[in-house]
């Protein structure tokens, strides 16, 4: 009886999986009233391995109705039908980390700007040892990492050193597990309880049988798993090759090699292309064989400039791609974004708060689901006194924070919750501040 009813429970989460997301971004969409509803992106891979468990599932009811005459039990053949939906659910995450670039590499991205601010050294922690006494905000802009990458490039070595990066390669990194989605997690345990259920099933009725079953179920499990590793593994293989070509020509001064070589390996591992070193090595390919107007050319001129400290000309670049962000390529389009938020934050430490509104603004136009840029932009409308700006972009941090799964988030909404607390207490408003203030502590 109890066996049953695990069982009705684990065919319930995998067909709730099947209309739930497996993957969540985060994001805002405005109405034309004003309002905002909190969305959530999922990948364009979540629906084939949807379809793909449906396939499986009905060749599975096919096999069995074909041979029903000649299989004296279904047990074994449904605890392997479980076992691959299982697998093939399990391996979500490496396509998605490997092969959708946009998806993940947003993801990739809004992790990165919550780690800048929640670290020990980001915005939130260091305001406890630098808040200003006068103003009280108690936060800081600190700058975001100059690299974006959804993983290291599979370069050099890559032995059992370099575990952490494999299990990154593998899909399970921060960028997916921070936004994994909960049908993701009731297909894992439904057909994960299924397939005990079922063994449990098959070896109260005779365990001899279900000892030999066992073993050739191991058997199956391991065939079923190295072929699905064995892909993973041969993809990161082969994109070191090619990575290693780039290489070797790039030293030789072959660039037009070097960068179909990269191509090579992009094509193969699309997300690398999120990687901001990837991006500049682009750019640098692109000037070197006379292509400077292309966008990754540019936003490699755009990193020279600024390590050679040519910041106003940089800034100029900057301004000019950010005519065509719409049109550029995902990838180099967050890129040109990061360098906006960047610029705006070196204008906020440097107390030329309208200018870095700007670049904010032009921020969160193109990226509305942009958790650090609405932090520093409430910021700046308690510095400069813009009550109605900050109470509104503190509902829209919130709404952000929403698809975030991390339990220090806490502190940056706390410290969301002290500026809107200190821009109603620099307009009077002592009820309001207190509120705010009470709610910035937890209470």
């Amino acid at each position: 009886m109890v066996n049953f009813i695990f069982a009705g429970i684990a065919l319930l989460l995998v067909g709730v999986s099947l209309i739930r997301p497996w993957y969540a971004i985060p994001g805002l969409s405005f109405l034309q009233n004003g309002e905002v509803d909190f969305i959530t992106t999922d990948s364009s891979y979540t629906l084939f391995f949807k379809v793909a468990l449906i396939i499986v599932t009905l060749c599975f009811l096919l096999g069995v109705f074909i041979f029903r005459k000649h299989v004296n039990s279904y047990g074994g053949l449904l605890i392997r039908y479980t076992i691959t939906c299982f697998i093939i659910t399990l391996w979500f995450p490496t396509w998605l980390a490997l092969r959708d670039a946009d998806t993940i590499g947003d993801g990739a991205w809004l992790q990165q700007q919550h780690d800048t601010m929640t670290w020990l050294g980001g915005d939130t922690y260091r305001a406890h040892a630098e808040r200003s006494i006068d103003l009280g905000t108690g936060v800081n802009a600190q700058d975001p990492p100059e690299r974006l990458a959804v993983y290291r490039p599979p370069t050099g070595s890559l032995g059992i050193s370099r575990l952490n990066d494999w299990i990154w390669w593998l899909g399970y990194g921060p960028a997916f597990t921070q936004f994994v989605g909960k049908g993701w997690f009731y297909a894992i345990c439904g057909y994960g309880l299924g397939t005990v259920c079922l063994f449990g099933f098959y070896w109260r009725r005779h365990i001899p049988r279900a000892r030999k079953l066992l073993k050739k179920l191991i058997i199956f499990l391991s065939i079923t798993l190295s072929i699905t590793v064995g892909i993973s593994v041969s993809l990161v293989v082969i994109c070191k090759y090619q990575l290693s070509k780039a290489e070797k020509a790039t030293a030789h001064g072959n660039y037009s090699q070097a960068r179909q070589s990269l191509t090579n390996a992009i094509r193969i591992m699309p997300s690398l292309i999120n990687d901001s070193g990837i991006i500049r090595q682009l750019g640098y390919y692109d000037a070197q064989l006379g292509n400077d107007e292309s966008d990754f050319a540019q936003l490699y001129q755009i990193s020279w400039l600024e390590d050679e400290g040519y910041y106003g000309r940089a800034r100029k670049i900057v301004n000019n791609l950010s005519i065509k962000q719409n049109d550029m390529n995902r990838a180099a389009a967050r890129e040109l974004s990061r360098h906006h938020l960047r610029i705006a934050i070196n204008f906020i430490n440097s107390g030329r708060y309208l200018v870095a509104r700007e670049h904010l603004d032009h921020l969160l136009e193109q990226e509305p689901n942009s958790p650090q840029a609405y932090f520093h932009r409430q910021l700046i409308a308690t510095q400069t006194g813009e009550l109605e700006t900050n109470r509104r972009i503190h509902e829209l941090l919130q709404e952000v924070y929403k698809g975030y799964k991390s339990k220090n988030k806490r502190s940056v909404i706390s410290a969301s919750w002290w500026m809107l607390s200190q821009g109603e207490l620099n307009a009077g408003n002592l009820h309001k501040a207190r509120e705010a203030r009470m709610k910035s502590q937890g209470q």
